[in-house]
């Protein structure tokens, strides 16, 4: 299972298997990461997310594990916002948020 050609992910694996004899062929494509959660919970699969947005609970009965740099290089992600602008409250909140998830990810503690 993997997420559509429209996310980073899939552009990366897709890259990943570039010049290899390799090639996805996933069976279900998605562009939700939440359907994706729920459908290996319950079915014989594996799904590939980038693991900021991934949220397991401890009843799942799911893991996570991350792919190898040596297999896939790391992906970025960036935050950006023009010089001198000020956000709206939500933007601002959610920037935030990201921020505090990437520092923690970053430190292990995730």
């Amino acid at each position: 299972m993997m997420p559509s050609s429209a996310y980073a992910v899939r552009h990366m694996m897709e890259m990943a298997l570039a010049g290899t004899s390799r090639t996805l062929q996933p069976v279900i494509q998605s562009d939700s990461f939440d359907f994706m959660r729920h459908y290996v919970e319950f079915e014989d699969a594996i799904s590939f997310q980038i693991s900021i947005g991934l949220r397991l609970t401890d009843d799942s009965g799911l893991v996570s594990r991350p792919i190898s740099t040596r297999d896939m290089p790391a992906g970025s992600l960036l935050l950006g916002q023009m010089k001198g602008r000020t956000l709206p409250i939500a933007s601002a909140r959610f920037a935030e948020t990201l921020i505090v998830a990437m520092e923690r990810l970053a430190s292990g503690q995730a």
